[in-house]
């Protein structure tokens, strides 16, 4: 069942409308019909409708039922993601997505090969956005993550967060302190390619951030990310 999001509530009657781009994907991409069912998520409750009108300018859909499942993971994940190059930075956000992370901030470190050119990162931001809300849809979660402007390392703040980062040269394992620590809310950093230098890495440490080892080889930095996420899930989180 597709799913849409919208910042339009119900009215007395059960109506909830759809306009604006996604009116238009429905109808003229999807070829919705009459009595098609979807679900809407509008001021957080989700929506199980039915296609009641399709109009020039909106579709009405009336509520028939309200899902009370949960899609949100119980561990909060903010996901500090060194800037890729080429589209791994579009896959790297929406496989974080899918896998339940609620804010996501590319970090401009040493080894980022990318430039933002002056006048380019909102566009970059709209992009993000973009597949973000699409990744959301899909895997059916109930809030669209939150992506934030690039970020140096001078400009990160993380001191009294739990923080963790992937250091490759780390010999503590990110196992060992999942054992230990009660986590219901973490910063996640991972690097670019060819990863951190061991000044940022320290630089880290000196913010509260504990670095760790997620395993012997090494992984390319979008692997590291969904490795490290999807870890975090399972152990803490609702991926079990």
């Amino acid at each position: 069942m597709y799913r849409f999001f919208t910042e339009n509530i119900p009215d007395e009657k059960g109506i909830i409308v759809i306009d604006g781009p996604d009116h238009n994907h429905l109808k003229n991409s999807l070829r919705i019909r009459i009595y098609e069912k979807i679900q809407i998520v509008s001021n957080d409750i989700i929506y199980d409708v039915e296609i009641s009108e399709i109009l020039e300018d909106c579709i009405k859909t009336k509520i028939i039922n309200i899902d009370e499942k949960s899609y949100e993971s119980p561990l909060s994940i903010h996901l500090y993601q060194g800037y890729c190059k080429g589209d791994k930075m579009d896959f790297i956000i929406q496989k974080a997505v899918e896998l339940g992370v609620d804010e996501i901030t590319p970090l401009l470190t040493n080894r980022t090969v990318v430039k933002i050119k002056e006048g380019k990162a909102q566009s970059k931001i709209k992009r993000f956005e973009k597949i973000i809300e699409e990744a959301a849809k899909q895997s059916k979660r109930k809030n669209i993550p939150i992506i934030h402007p690039p970020l140096s390392l001078d400009q990160l703040e993380v001191q009294d967060e739990y923080t963790i980062v992937a250091y490759e040269e780390e010999e503590e394992s990110l196992k060992t302190i999942l054992e230990t620590d009660s986590i219901n809310s973490v910063n996640v950093i991972i690097g670019p390619e060819g990863g951190f230098e061991k000044e940022e890495i320290e630089k880290l440490q000196g913010m509260g951030a504990r670095s760790v080892s997620i395993g012997n080889r090494i992984l390319r930095a979008e692997t590291a990310a969904l490795a490290l996420l999807s870890i975090l899930q399972y152990e803490k989180g609702d991926l079990n």
